[in-house]
């Protein structure tokens, strides 16, 4: 599964811009975070990644993606921190985390971490 990080000028309407181009791919998880220069960056996980590449670019979207995992969790208090201790145990940064439903959530770890975190938590990991 793939996060992608679409660029956006800070004004009304981009996200509408984005949300027509993506009209006929379901939008499983998003977030946005205001960032420098008038410019927002809206991070999104979409259940088709090549149609959503595919329709990024024909509509001109700056935009990078990255791999993510989506692990499993028990519906229980605790259960977060003992996923994110054991990654920062391991020396895993966790770059973005997405809450897709109530115990399934999308991490997105550096590249060079992520087969390391996927070994750590194998048990947890849902297919994609």
């Amino acid at each position: 599964m793939r996060q992608f990080n679409i660029l956006l000028d800070d004004k009304p309407g981009e996200l509408a811009r984005v949300t027509a181009a993506l009209s006929h791919t379901n939008i499983r998880s998003l977030s946005t975070e205001r960032g420098k220069n008038s410019k927002t960056l809206l991070k999104l996980i979409t259940h088709d990644s090549n149609s959503t590449k595919s329709a990024l670019a024909k509509a001109s979207f700056e935009f990078s993606e990255a791999e993510i995992l989506v692990v499993g969790l028990i519906d229980r208090p605790g259960e977060l921190h003992k996923l994110a201790t054991r990654l920062g145990n391991e020396g895993i940064n966790i770059m973005d985390i997405y809450l897709i439903d109530k115990a399934t959530l999308a991490l997105c770890v550096d590249k060079s971490q992520l087969e390391h975190a996927r070994e750590l938590l194998a048990e947890n990991l849902i297919s994609n």
